[in-house]
């Protein structure tokens, strides 16, 4: 799933906990694009950072419009790769944190 958000909540339906349960249940893994062009993190940021490595995707902060294309093609790339090595992007996920202790 790719979320391109700024992360603030804004009148969601489930709590922040409950959607991250309900992703992770369904085996999702969660890529997000951030919309903040601040230069700063915010709050925001921080949700979506939280829900990207939670679910073991990654998290993107582009700094201007031009550079989201950058963003989507690293995630297609990311995609790829999981797909060549013929393996579920959670069990991919898995097996980087297992071999980097510091993912």
């Amino acid at each position: 799933m790719v979320i391109l958000s700024d992360g603030d909540d804004n009148q969601s339906r489930y709590t922040r906990d409950q959607a991250l349960e309900m992703a992770q249940k369904a085996d999702v893994v969660i890529y997000t694009i951030s919309t903040n062009i601040s230069g700063q993190e915010l709050d925001g940021d921080k949700i979506l950072r939280y829900f990207a490595q939670e679910t073991g995707g990654q998290v993107f902060f582009p700094f201007k419009a031009s550079d989201l294309n950058q963003s989507f093609e690293n995630i297609a790339n990311e995609l790829r790769h999981q797909i060549h090595r013929g393996l579920p992007a959670r069990a991919a996920q898995d097996r980087r944190t297992l071999s980097n202790p510091g993912y």
